[in-house]
């Protein structure tokens, strides 16, 4: 049993056990996925579904970075981008229109399986909710993406790297990373 009641940071590099951990946070009642602003997984395997399901409930994450995953990463990031239906009940509490809201830096180094479509849509779809959320009204705030590292994603068609970076005001996609580059 994991006992998580305010959860800020969490980061798992290379470990084995990931799926008992994120079950274990899902069904955690202190909900902290709700407190949660950062989130790193290097090399660690959790299945596609149960991550999609983990970060859906992500209200305060800021930060996330999946790196080395062999996992399908443009299933991730599209599940990040996917507007949610307004709420018709009035007397409901607004909803956040899209998964984790408030995130703004994003590192998917070294997911080869990761396209250039995704991305894009995933920037731009952040963007435009963004720009609505800051013109005020009953929406829920919408972070604009301000960081996106895809350094060795060997996925990438170079010639739309540079519609990414029009979209984010901070991009790395290094590709051919030495060892040594990596150990920073």
């Amino acid at each position: 049993r994991i006992s998580t009641p305010s959860l800020q940071v969490l980061r798992l590099g290379a470990v084995l056990r990931s799926l008992y951990y994120f079950q274990a946070l899902l069904n955690d009642e202190n909900r902290p996925n709700a407190t949660l602003t950062e989130l790193s997984l290097i090399g660690a395997h959790v299945p596609t579904d149960l991550l999609i399901s983990f970060l859906t409930t992500c209200h305060s994450l800021t930060s996330l970075r999946i790196r080395l995953s062999g996992e399908d990463m443009n299933r991730i990031v599209r599940a990040l981008t996917t507007v949610r239906p307004s709420k018709q009940d009035a007397t409901a509490p607004p909803m956040a229109p899209i998964p984790c809201p408030l995130l703004q830096s994003v590192d998917f180094t070294r997911s080869p399986k990761l396209g250039i479509g995704a991305l894009l849509e995933f920037a731009s779809t952040r963007n435009r909710l963004a720009d609505a959320s800051s013109e005020g009204g009953d929406v829920v705030p919408v972070a604009r993406l301000q960081s996106m590292i895809v350094d060795d994603c060997s996925g990438l068609e170079l010639s739309h790297v540079p519609r990414l970076r029009a979209l984010v005001p901070k991009l790395s996609h290094l590709t051919n990373v030495t060892k040594e580059s990596r150990k920073r």
